[in-house]
């Protein structure tokens, strides 16, 4: 493999399988193939060799500061959710943006704070937000993912110290499955439930590892007042869902009787998951593609929501119950301590 730019340069022939890290990303996103596939996948730059390079994320994100109102006054946030990764951040991050009193930014999963060099580049987060809404937040599960990712609450502490802090969990167990699923729709790698699980004791294990909420809560007690912390159960977001986010807003300190049509919806579900065919993997990385995202909102998601169903297929993943129960015997001490900090039973969880 040929690596480019931020590791070296061995050869360049055409054809040559080669890494391409970003160059404007936080954290740097990679593209690996040949020459020709990484252009073909939406990258920019002025010299493929020795760029600088930006990946299609970093286009829409320069588009959508180009797009920004003039007046906007760039503040920092005040506001986290900090995982769990498929627990419904993607549903709350939506509901928390439906309210006048709060800003969500528009890119979901900025991990900023995953960098450990981020606060040489507090400007450019800062030009995300705006300094007149009350609540300003983004939301990136990423950021409890330790031991994967280490050094989020510090930096997070150094950087935003008075910033509040969401945490949304669900059965651990089912997470972690949901995690595996989420990988083998978005075809990365596809390893089998056995691969994947062999291991479940290992603190690396990337699927585990945020299924272990004590872990990754006392990180955060560590650093912030437990006022700052606000941890919330999946269940009641999807069954009681106004109530729910009645508590929430008055953690923020905003209008807790504010009512959207929008908390009706249910975002990025397990039955919405579709695995790509390799057809969907060209297209995804073509010129179309890379034209239909820049497209208003409406007829953007009608298109892309066009091309998926036309180029996937219906996802279907099994684990079988014996590796659930070794799943499920290496939570079962994480959920006792969770259970233990938080003062809350989770009565639901299967450990």
């Amino acid at each position: 493999m040929t690596l480019i730019n931020s590791w070296t340069r061995n050869g360049g022939a055409a054809g040559v399988e080669a890494c391409l890290q970003c160059d404007g990303c936080t954290p740097p996103h990679l593209a690996v193939g040949t020459d020709a596939e990484i252009r073909a996948g939406g990258w920019r730059f002025s010299d493929f060799e020795s760029g600088p390079h930006w990946c299609e994320y970093c286009a829409h994100a320069q588009e959508r500061r180009r797009r920004a109102p003039a007046e906007r006054r760039p503040a920092l946030p005040n506001l986290l959710v900090v995982g769990a990764e498929k627990c419904g951040t993607t549903s709350l991050h939506e509901y928390l943006g439906l309210h006048p009193e709060i800003q969500m930014s528009g890119a979901k999963e900025m991990h900023f704070f995953q960098d450990p060099g981020c606060s040489e580049r507090l400007d450019e987060y800062a030009s995300f937000f705006d300094a007149r809404a009350a609540v300003r937040g983004e939301s990136s599960p990423v950021y409890t993912a330790f031991p994967l990712v280490e050094g989020i609450p510090e930096r997070i502490r150094a950087i935003v110290p008075d910033a509040k802090l969401i945490y949304i969990v669900r059965d651990p167990v089912e997470r972690t499955v949901a995690s595996y699923v989420s990988i083998v729709a978005n075809n990365v790698g596809r390893p089998s439930p056995q691969e994947a699980f062999r291991d479940v004791d290992d603190p690396h294990n990337p699927y585990l590892a945020p299924s272990r909420y004590a872990t990754q809560l006392e990180r955060y007690r560590a650093t912030f007042n437990l006022d700052r912390i606000m941890v919330l159960d999946q269940r009641d977001l999807l069954e009681l869902r106004q109530r729910t986010l009645q508590r929430v807003f008055r953690f923020l300190g905003v209008d807790s009787d504010f009512e959207s049509p929008g908390f009706d919806e249910l975002l990025n579900t397990r039955s919405s998951k579709r695995r790509v065919t390799a057809a969907g993997e060209r297209l995804r990385h073509s010129y179309l593609a890379h034209a239909a995202r820049k497209l208003p909102a409406g007829p953007r998601d009608a298109v892309i929501g066009l091309g998926k169903r036309m180029t996937s297929e219906r996802l279907d993943v099994f684990v079988d119950d014996t590796l659930r129960s070794r799943i499920a015997d290496s939570l079962r001490d994480e959920a006792d301590a969770f259970r233990q900090l938080t003062g809350e039973s989770f009565e639901d969880w299967q450990i």
